[in-house]
């Protein structure tokens, strides 16, 4: 199965309003909640003397609303970075437009794995939208430590 079909099954599993291709390595995700998901693939070669292989991810970068990003989104950045950089995987970060960011270290090949984790960022960023709808409180490190765990795990 070619990637175009993969990712046409991934937004039928999230019940996506459109899936747009915007060039041969960039997709445009738009959910029923008027998230805008962009899924680019990226290649990375490494060769030796006897072979050469490719590895392909997924990036996948998300604008929660056209403002520019709250600071209060900073905690869900530190507790995601410090979190999975210890695990060995994904890095989480803003792009220069203000876009969430996060690196799949998924290959192509793996739709259930590639629809679990965009599942989980997607649900991740819906959770702190609507945090910062509510009233500004204080929480503690922890609790928000353990919020990014359960949400990666699924």
């Amino acid at each position: 199965m070619d990637l175009n079909s993969r990712l046409t099954r991934l937004a039928s599993q999230l019940d996506a309003n459109q899936l747009n291709q915007l060039s041969a390595d960039e997709w445009l995700l738009l959910t029923e909640d008027e998230l805008a998901l962009q899924l680019t693939r990226t290649g990375t070669s490494t060769s030796t003397s006897t072979s050469t292989s490719t590895s392909t991810s997924m990036v996948l970068a998300c604008c929660p609303d056209d403002l520019e990003l709250d600071t209060r989104w900073m905690p869900l950045l530190l507790s995601y970075n410090g979190l999975l950089t210890t695990t060995g995987g994904v890095v989480m970060g803003l792009t220069s437009n203000q876009r969430l960011l996060m690196q799949l270290p998924v290959t192509i090949a793996d739709d259930e794995a590639l629809a679990s984790v965009t599942h989980n960022f997607l649900q991740l960023v819906r959770e702190w939208q609507q945090r910062l709808m509510q009233p500004c409180q204080t929480a503690t490190p922890a609790r928000h430590s353990m919020t990014m765990i359960s949400a990666i795990k699924g």
